[in-house]
C-alpha cells in the first residue's frame, strides 16, 4: 500500500512538474514570479495613475500576483 501511495505521489509531482515546464516551452511565459523589479513597476504604474483614495484595485488572477504584492506600496486602499 505504501509503495502504491509513492507512485501515486511521484506521478503527481512529476506531472505539475512537467505541466509547468510544457507551459512555459509553449509561451515562454513564465508561470512564477521574475523578479522584485516588476512588482516596483506594478507600483510604479499605479502611482502614476492617480488612484483617488476611494479607488478599489481588483486582480482578476494575473498569473503571480503583483497586484497583491502591489498592495504593499498603497496600503490604505481597498484591494
Amino acid at each position: 500500500m505504501h509503495q502504491v501511495f509513492s507512485v501515486v505521489l511521484l506521478a503527481a509531482v512529476s506531472s505539475v512538474c512537467l505541466s509547468l515546464l510544457f507551459f512555459h516551452a509553449m509561451t515562454r511565459v513564465p508561470s512564477w514570479p521574475l523578479a522584485e523589479a516588476e512588482a516596483a513597476d506594478v507600483i510604479a504604474l499605479l502611482r502614476d495613475a492617480n488612484l483617488s483614495g476611494s479607488a478599489v484595485i481588483y486582480d482578476l488572477g494575473c498569473g503571480w500576483g503583483s497586484l497583491l504584492i502591489a498592495q504593499l506600496g498603497f496600503p490604505r486602499r481597498a484591494y
